[in-house]
């Protein structure tokens, strides 16, 4: 897989122009700036990026209504928003409607360019601090995020069960049940298996 390339949003120039000069340091190539919410859909259909980055404010535009509208026309598209909001209804709601990825803009351009190549690969970046928020708000659900498989997965790991066991359950070999909860901790962005017990009951996956 090679790099990404990336689509930029946002209604500042001096922020795109920045970011577009940061992410070429990665080696990633940006095939599209959008200054004006109202062009962003167009701009993707058109440019078809492997990762659209997007601010949650567009000029007077919504970006969440943006990112609904892409993922209605394009469910398989890659997106982030890169913001400078933290609010708990924002987070959650962008999480729920498949956004795959959220960094505030006080972040480093290492992470940013982290999350890129993490929602590239398939799997799913809120950072440090989002991440928990999500943990904490019954809103956000990850059915739309894993097959009926990985929440089956994400079930019995949360309850204590090993990979051997998840494999007995889902009457798979090991390898299979290995790469099926390695895709259930990718997607969530949990790598400890107690951010995954705390996702499942707030889900209500699993009982407290």
């Amino acid at each position: 897989m090679g790099m990404p390339t990336v689509l930029l949003a946002d209604d500042h120039p001096v922020i795109t122009d920045g970011v577009a000069s940061g992410l070429a340091l990665f080696g990633m190539p940006v095939v599209s700036v959008v200054h004006d919410g109202a062009r962003v859909t167009a701009a993707f259909e058109e440019h078809r990026p492997d990762v659209a980055v997007l601010d949650v404010r567009l000029g007077g535009v919504s970006g969440l209504s943006v990112a609904r509208e892409i993922l209605t026309s394009h469910p398989p598209a890659k997106l982030i928003f890169f913001s400078q909001y933290e609010q708990v209804s924002i987070i959650a709601e962008s999480y729920r409607i498949g956004v795959k990825g959220y960094v505030t803009k006080d972040q480093s351009m290492n992470m940013l360019a982290h999350a890129i190549r993490n929602v590239h690969s398939g799997g799913v970046f809120f950072m440090p601090g989002v991440s928990d928020i999500l943990v904490t708000h019954p809103a956000a659900a990850p059915s739309h995020t894993l097959t009926p498989r990985e929440m089956r997965a994400l079930k019995l790991l949360a309850t204590g069960l090993t990979v051997q066991e998840v494999a007995l359950d889902l009457g798979v070999t090991r390898k299979t049940a290995g790469l099926v909860c390695a895709a259930v901790r990718r997607k969530l962005g949990a790598s400890r298996t107690a951010e995954l017990v705390r996702l499942a009951i707030n889900f209500g996956v699993v009982d407290a």
